[in-house]
């Protein structure tokens, strides 16, 4: 099978639930419950797919009931899971999220502290070299290990994970695209500390670092120099999955051969839609929905034509 992109990864359930205020538990009104797929790579996926792409995930889940849900969900996307992996005896990944509705602030709570991951010794390479993108998340087992075989088959290379300043891994030096969440402090609150980051980050190997800021957009540094994305101001409901929708549309830019800031346009505003719906699954936009926010916005790019 010939697919555009290859997550590997993280394949959750997640349990949402939106509370009026929970500093007043056990009173006060639960707003809204959903159950969907959640995970990083697996969301990222999910986002690809729904935006056109040709995706397909290998994580591993437990032989029960949330993990033939975690492969159903991934299913309904869109997304092949024929190279997903089951651990009998194992629990699926299931993450308990409690939303803030005053201020959409989260508390993830895994229902279980051991769960099944993915190694290199797991993937199948020969599927995952059928694919243009491979993004890779930081749940994978030794990921330097599982990048250096994703290095030698050809396709593009993204990873979902962050770095401590001055303890950066040798495997950067392995990635074509590097995409972290800017959450150190200083970086979250200092826009120019961010971006200079980012352009240390792409020194260390990778063509593209990006860091992605929340609600303020991203910085990042490509092959067509530095650039910054402002956040889109949006109704929030519920951030969950933001940063791997960010990660999914940001792929499917590159897909197209757009410029890195483009990509990041893109996919800050897919982000953004998303957060409109609880859940990181129940908001994916399609790609006629974001060109069209894009272009609500006056944001003319390669999504118009």
């Amino acid at each position: 099978m010939s697919l555009d992109i290859v997550g590997v990864g993280m394949a959750t359930i997640d349990r949402l639930y939106l509370l009026e205020d929970p500093s007043r538990l056990p009173e006060g009104r639960l707003l809204q419950y959903s159950v969907q797929g959640g995970g990083q790579a697996a969301t990222a996926m999910a986002a690809a797919s729904r935006l056109g792409a040709l995706c397909g995930m290998i994580a591993a889940v437990g032989d029960d009931e949330p993990g033939r849900d975690i492969l159903c969900g991934l299913a309904s996307c869109g997304v092949d899971t024929s190279r997903c992996l089951l651990r009998p005896g194992m629990p699926s990944p299931v993450v308990l999220v409690i939303v803030d509705a005053r201020t959409g602030a989260r508390h993830f709570l895994p229902y279980h502290a051991d769960r099944p991951l993915v190694s290199a010794e797991d993937v199948d390479w020969h599927y995952a070299a059928g694919a243009r993108i491979l993004h890779l998340d930081n749940w994978v087992v030794d990921l330097e290990a599982a990048l250096r075989r994703a290095r030698q088959l050809g396709p593009q290379v993204m990873v979902d994970a962050n770095v401590v300043t001055g303890l950066e891994p040798s495997w950067l030096a392995l990635v074509d695209v590097f995409i972290g969440s800017a959450d150190v402090r200083t970086r979250r609150t200092d826009s120019d500390a961010a971006l200079r980051e980012a352009v240390r980050i792409r020194a260390l190997g990778p063509h593209t670092a990006v860091l992605t800021l929340g609600a303020d957009g991203c910085v990042g540094a490509g092959p067509e120099g530095p650039f910054r994305v402002p956040g889109f101001a949006v109704q929030v409901v519920d951030t969950t999955g933001a940063g791997d929708v960010f990660h999914g549309a940001y792929a499917y830019g590159l897909l197209r051969g757009w410029a890195a800031g483009d990509c990041a346009r893109f996919a800050c505003a897919a982000a953004a839609l998303s957060t409109t719906r609880l859940g990181g699954r129940a908001g994916l936009p399609t790609s006629a929905q974001v060109a069209a926010f894009l272009h609500s916005r006056a944001e003319a790019g390669p999504w118009d034509s």
